[in-house]
């Protein structure tokens, strides 16, 4: 029970230290939702790729701390340094698509710039 207690501290620990990019990143999908009419095309990519970032952001603070739990035997340094690794690999990899989904948002439905 007591390791449940610690597991679920270190969760609520980690999501409120996250508390203002989840906060910014909702103000940013509500604005999207508000310039939907405007800009539907651009407003669906940031709302898809800022919810699947703030996915990723929430899942990871669960995932860093269960996950070495089931691959990591107590003390051996390794294995915990290896599974760590992987775990960031994959989290930089799925926050990388999120903001390169973002920058899409950017520059989709940009008129060509002609030059005399």
């Amino acid at each position: 029970m007591q390791n449940l207690t610690n597991d679920l501290y270190s969760l609520a620990h980690d999501v409120l230290t996250e508390l203002p990019s989840l906060f910014v990143m909702l103000i940013c999908i509500v604005v999207a939702i508000v310039r939907w009419k405007r800009h539907p095309r651009v407003s669906l990519i940031v709302i898809l790729a800022l919810t699947f970032l703030t996915l990723v952001t929430l899942a990871s603070a669960a995932v860093f701390i269960w996950v070495p739990r089931l691959f990591v035997d107590p003390g051996n340094y390794v294995t915990t340094s290896g599974v760590y690794a992987v775990l960031n690999i994959i989290y930089n990899g799925l926050f990388t698509l999120a903001l390169g989904a973002l920058l899409l948002a950017v520059f989709i439905q940009r008129p060509s710039s002609q030059r005399s």
